[in-house]
């Protein structure tokens, strides 16, 4: 007899970041997969990509009401996007979204990090590649509190950064158009959401304090996949259990 393959568990990375950012949660959860982003275009906003990867996640078989989305950043902005979009479109719903570390709606998209998208522009290439080596690695390793094991790692992301794709999506996040009545809609339809972040999150404000469903870490903190392995693994692990 075939064993029943488990249910999808999708997870999306940060900006910046891959699948090494999921390793506890790989650990812990063998079927964690992180789908590959679509090609980016020119004119995207948030609502448009994850629009074509829900199309991909769809004919792949991987988006179904059985799915789990785990969203870092702005991977929680494709996740949201992507829901809302299957709602409006009458496509099955995920079971549970969560977040880590990420925006629930546009608001959390700071004027500083439009502008900066925006100036990033004139930087060359060759300077990006460098700085996120030598200069932005190491201070974003000591801002989020990373330990002497985990620094190499994000280290390590950053050696092998893609520029093109790093601006590409940027500017799309910087792009999101997503408001509360849009986070509603999808717990109004039965969507779990659960989320962790930071008090002191020193890249995405930390929501209001009551916002529901959140975990609250009260110690500065961004990579949380990092971090807190264990409080991100208990919420995929109870994400899980949700009746579809």
């Amino acid at each position: 007899m075939i064993a029943p393959m488990p249910d999808p568990l999708l997870a999306l990375p940060g900006l910046g970041a891959d699948a090494r950012l999921f390793t506890p949660q790989q650990r812990r959860f063998s079927h964690l997969r992180v789908p590959a982003w679509p090609t980016p275009e020119r004119q995207d906003d948030v609502r448009t990509f994850a629009g074509r990867l829900l199309d991909r996640l769809v004919a792949e078989d991987l988006w179904r009401p059985e799915t789990t989305l785990l969203g870092f950043s702005f991977g929680g902005q494709v996740a949201l996007s992507m829901t809302r979009l299957a709602i409006e479109q009458v496509r099955p719903q995920p079971r549970a979204i969560v977040l880590v570390s990420a925006p629930r709606t546009d608001v959390a998209i700071t004027k500083a990090f439009r502008t900066q998208v925006a100036l990033s522009r004139f930087v060359p290439s060759a300077v990006m590649r460098f700085g996120a080596r030598r200069v932005v690695g190491p201070r974003f390793a000591r801002a989020c509190g990373l330990d002497a094991a985990q620094t190499p790692e994000l280290l390590a992301m950053a050696e092998g950064l893609d520029v093109a794709e790093f601006r590409a999506l940027s500017r799309i996040a910087s792009r999101w158009s997503f408001s509360a009545d849009d986070e509603a809609r999808i717990r109004d339809v039965g969507v779990r959401i659960a989320h962790a972040h930071s008090k002191l999150d020193p890249v995405i404000p930390a929501p209001p304090v009551d916002t529901p469903d959140v975990d609250w870490i009260e110690a500065r903190a961004h990579l949380l996949t990092w971090t807190h392995a264990d409080l991100v693994g208990d919420l995929v692990a109870r994400a899980l259990l949700v009746e579809a």
